[in-house]
């Protein structure tokens, strides 16, 4: 860390030791330091909460994973989510093998998108027309909007929004006070996004890129999550200790489904093939990285605002 040019919060924790490193300024502006309690956005490692909650309610008998997606969005059409006889399920987007297509390419959200507010139905109606890219299962291609069609669901079946079932339903046991939906907490114990750009030197990057929604709504059940190195890591250590969801769905949660990915999390081995899970997430000028090792019981956190997160959190994965 001494020779990086980054500003972020680190948290490593076996079994009752915890170590934490918290480098540079969450706000410029107002000399904030980044430190135990400030919130990130942890862009796609928010993944994990929207497979938790598809689970919680596979677990409350209101869902099945092998549901077809067009009969919880009967907006899509099943000829287009149907190929060769099979239907993509809600298991099949939990895993990105779904093939579904990618709303974020298409013109009617690329042209709103940090410019207007979006909605699931916008996201819905720029993929309607299109095709799913292979048949469901067959192969991987990993899908931001897939886990936004997740977030509808939940919506849909639960009855709440996505950011409440999140923030009434999962958390609250916790004590996860410094994680919220769609914008950092009231608390204003929050990291801005910087950046270098030549001749100004670092500036803000929402500013920067007049980034005027940033994954503010409901509906970006893709990765909208902000939270801190704490929050994150008193998340994961009850997760994998079955406090979250049944001992069941959580092993079918960290269960490798092909190309490395469960629901939510992805699976590898560190030399000596040890099994390890973990997931990476990059966004508006946010970076994050969760590793968690379960021979050793050991969590990695790294939540960065500036800078380059490069392999840290897996290097040091490594030294156990």
């Amino acid at each position: 860390l001494e020779d990086r040019i980054i500003a972020g919060s680190l948290q490593v924790t076996r079994g009752t030791e915890i170590y934490e490193r918290h480098i540079g300024m969450a706000d410029e502006g107002e000399s904030r330091p980044n430190h135990h309690q400030t919130s990130f956005m942890v862009a796609s490692n928010g993944k994990q909460f929207t497979a938790t909650a598809i689970l919680k309610l596979v677990e409350r008998e209101k869902l099945q994973l092998e549901t077809p997606v067009t009969e919880l969005i009967p907006e899509l059409k099943t000829a287009l989510w149907t190929v060769d006889g099979e239907a993509a399920t809600v298991h099949h987007l939990l895993t990105h093998s779904a093939g579904t297509p990618n709303a974020y390419d298409t013109e009617a959200i690329e042209e709103r998108l940090f410019r207007t507010e979006l909605t699931a139905a916008d996201f819905i109606t720029a993929i309607i027309d299109l095709p799913l890219q292979f048949k469901p299962g067959s192969d991987f291609a990993y899908s931001n909007t897939g886990y936004i069609l997740l977030g509808e669901i939940i919506r849909r079946v639960a009855g709440v929004s996505y950011s409440d079932f999140l923030t009434l339903d999962l958390w609250p046991p916790l004590g996860m006070v410094f994680t919220s939906v769609g914008r950092p907490c009231c608390n204003r114990e929050y990291a801005l996004p910087y950046l270098d750009v030549a001749e100004q030197g670092k500036v803000n990057y929402l500013d920067h890129y007049d980034i005027r929604y940033r994954h503010d709504g409901e509906y970006f059940s893709d990765g909208n999550v902000y939270s801190s190195t704490r929050d994150m890591t008193k998340w994961i250590q009850n997760l994998v200790g079955g406090e979250v969801l049944d001992r069941g769905l959580t092993k079918k949660m960290f269960r490798d489904y092909g190309h490395g990915y469960g629901y939510g999390w992805g699976m590898a081995k560190l030399t000596g093939q040890r099994d390890y899970y973990y997931h990476t997430g990059g966004w508006i000028g946010y970076q994050s990285e969760i590793v968690y090792l379960p021979s050793e019981d050991v969590t990695i956190v790294w939540l960065v605002n500036y800078g380059e997160k490069g392999d840290l959190a897996t290097r040091v994965l490594e030294l156990f």
